[in-house]
């Protein structure tokens, strides 16, 4: 069942009124699993939710499925019915609420098919997804059914895996979303790492129904949904020999049909085990720190350029993560805006030229200390041993980063070069200052070795 947490945020009179309204609740819902002792009796008007949803027009016209009395939901908790509530009688506060509370709130919107606070939902759980909490949205089953965000949580598993399986959640997690992790054709970890998070996961699952998590006929119990995507057949002798066949899983028999399918490179002819021996593409994100910038002045509006050079693979741009020493006692609105212009520099006989790639637009509210700049964009893929100049201006307050000692940084994948800031230091002969709207640049490489 979705749990609630309860809302904070300040409703309007009118809101305040259709909620305690009592005469004006033309039906009634039983809210809330008994077994679980929170069941409530919630009033509503039945006109609202109608006007939203198929499901309640089914359940409250008159029809062959109208219910007679008060209609029971065992499957969601009062606090995110009345989320629900909130939303159908005009109060939209999808854009601010905790993750929690949306991903309650997301299986309530598609069990009533209220697609707008569906889609609107799925923006703010991609917004606020990250490997600390992608494992407690994977045990719903919803998030799976919207495009966007499920494209988000597969980035994710593909290319943080392993904070994924380090994560708290990891270990709470449904065998439908440890399936999803398998699934994939590329990783950022190896095999044996999937492995050995599988047996932890299992022996977690074992302990919590009461059952030695030491007994290879449990271990294999929990983990029989998932031998089918593991591929045995890649790893090495020694990992099969000292990882493997030591937890019991397999049998004697199943242990060496995989030594011998691993030896002469052949398919394992096992029924319910995966027969792939070419081993998962591995895939990773990285980020690149700017080492030698200090934060500097707080501003307002500016404009910045920069230069990437990127080396021997394709690279997905994720997002600049910035920083604002006073976001809580900002003046006016505590959100940045902005715009970023992407051209790639074309080798010619006169010279490079600029040739466009793209254009994105943000906007992030800053909700803390720390904030990020989006760079994902259907376009915004970066090509191999290429170079591209961004230009960007940025408006809302912020940290500007600063260096006037270099205005370089760099690693195994590319090169960061920040311009000069002409804007604040036209004299030629001062030194020379570089500034850029974030300490840190995280991005995706595409593809790397196996």
């Amino acid at each position: 069942m979705a749990s609630g947490s309860g809302t904070s945020h300040l409703a309007p009179d009118f809101l305040s009124f259709l909620l305690s309204s009592k005469p004006k609740f033309d039906c009634y819902f039983k809210v809330g699993n008994e077994r679980q002792g929170n069941p409530e009796r919630i009033g509503a008007v039945k006109l609202m939710l109608m006007a939203h949803s198929e499901v309640f027009r089914l359940e409250l016209e008159d029809s062959d499925l109208k219910e007679k009395n008060d209609v029971p939901i065992k499957d969601i908790h009062p606090d995110t019915f009345k989320g629900m509530l909130k939303y159908v009688y005009g109060h939209d506060v999808t854009a601010d609420i905790s993750f929690d509370e949306a991903d309650n709130l997301l299986y309530a919107a598609e069990k009533y098919m209220i697609k707008t606070l569906k889609d609107k939902l799925a923006l703010r759980l991609i917004r606020l997804l990250n490997t600390n909490n992608i494992c407690s949205l994977m045990n719903n089953p919803v998030c799976y059914t919207h495009l966007e965000l499920n494209a988000a949580i597969t980035q994710i598993l593909r290319y943080e895996t392993d904070q994924v399986l380090a994560s708290q959640q990891f270990l709470w997690m449904n065998a439908d979303g440890f399936l999803k992790i398998l699934e994939q054709d590329g990783l950022a970890v190896g095999e044996i790492e999937l492995w050995r998070a599988a047996i932890k996961w299992a022996k977690h699952r074992a302990e919590s129904e009461a059952a030695d998590s030491e007994d290879g006929e449990t271990l294999r119990r929990q983990m029989s949904p998932l031998t089918k995507y593991f591929r045995l057949c890649t790893l090495t002798g020694n990992e099969i020999c000292s990882e493997v066949a030591t937890t019991d899983v397999l049998t004697r028999d199943e242990i060496g049909a995989v030594c011998q399918s691993v030896g002469k490179k052949r398919k394992l002819e096992l029924t319910g085990f995966c027969d792939k021996v070419n081993p998962r593409i591995r895939l990773c994100v990285s980020r690149l720190k700017l080492r030698d910038f200090a934060m500097g002045p707080l501003k307002a509006m500016k404009m910045y350029s920069f230069t990437i050079t990127t080396k021997l693979y394709p690279i997905e741009l994720l997002q600049l993560l910035g920083v604002t020493d006073n976001a809580m006692d900002l003046v006016g609105p505590k959100s940045i805006t902005g715009l970023i212009a992407i051209s790639r520099a074309r080798p010619g006989p006169n010279g490079s030229t600029l040739e466009f790639h793209s254009v994105a637009t943000f906007r992030e509210n800053l909700s803390g200390v720390e904030y990020m700049i989006p760079l994902v964009h259907r376009k915004a893929r970066l090509e191999p041993n290429s170079t591209y100049v961004f230009n960007m201006i940025v408006i809302g307050q912020h940290n500007v980063f600063e260096s006037r000692n270099t205005s370089r940084c760099l690693n195994n994948h590319l090169n960061l070069t920040v311009h000069r800031d002409w804007s604040e230091n036209e004299d030629e002969d001062e030194d020379e200052k570089y500034c850029f709207p974030s300490f840190k640049l995280k991005y995706r490489v595409v593809v790397t070795r196996h």
